[in-house]
């Protein structure tokens, strides 16, 4: 895996393959005219690298990130009404799927709690159960990326064969945490093998920057061709 010097160095090949530049002057943030705004390209890689990473994170195709998924197998509850709860629940992560024994089938899409679907849950007759359950990402109201999920929905605990204590084990929840870095010098840093992937989107990004919307095409581009050779 590369480390983020290394990181920095191939994202500056890849724009000088596809602009030569010369540094400082040809790299003056858009719109800034002061002498004291013209800026190395290093700080703008710098500054968009682990952007670009976590952009990869959230959007790239999962069996490209296998390296990067973890599992969460506890904070799980259900209620009273038979709705299960996941505490500690991150607003940003990227949620991969909910695996349950006394679901009919596994959950692989997360909606929120902003979502119209949300308040077809809220009707017993109507919601998720066991052969199509619903996972909401909800409770996000006090300005943090602390919240839980809902899981929609299990047999209600008045059932007499229902046991709470059984039913909160036996669960997992795989989600991959978007917020890492690039280099394997820094903390909690990737690791699945994407680094070329991460440098054109860091070199996409930097491109837009600075006004250069050909090359970000290039950048782009070329980052849906290798995400296909790979995937091939």
């Amino acid at each position: 895996m590369k480390t983020r010097e290394e990181y920095i160095e191939a994202v500056k090949v890849k724009l000088e393959e596809i602009s030569p530049f010369e540094e400082p002057a040809s790299f003056i943030a858009a719109g800034d005219t002061a002498i004291n705004s013209v800026k190395p390209i290093i700080s703008y890689i710098e500054k968009n690298l682990d952007e670009a990473a976590r952009n990869c994170l959230r959007s790239l195709p999962l069996s490209l990130l296998h390296a990067d998924i973890e599992r969460k197998t506890d904070g799980f509850s259900v209620d009273v009404n038979g709705v299960g709860v996941i505490t500690g629940i991150h607003a940003n992560y990227r949620y991969v799927r909910f695996r349950h024994t006394a679901l009919k089938r596994d959950i692989t899409a997360f909606i929120t709690s902003e979502d119209p679907l949300y308040l077809v849950q809220q009707n017993e007759d109507v919601r998720g159960g066991l052969a199509k359950p619903v996972a909401v990402l909800a409770s996000f109201h006090d300005g943090t990326n602390a919240g839980q999920m809902e899981i929609y929905s299990f047999k209600p605990k008045m059932d007499l064969d229902f046991d709470p204590s059984e039913v909160s084990k036996e669960f997992v929840l795989l989600y991959i945490n978007t917020e890492k870095t690039a280099g394997n010098d820094t903390a909690n840093h990737i690791m699945s093998p994407i680094e070329d992937l991460i440098v054109l989107e860091c070199a996409r990004m930097v491109s837009n920057i600075l006004g250069d919307f050909n090359g970000a095409k290039v950048c782009e581009n070329e980052l849906q061709s290798k995400i296909q050779a790979i995937l091939k």
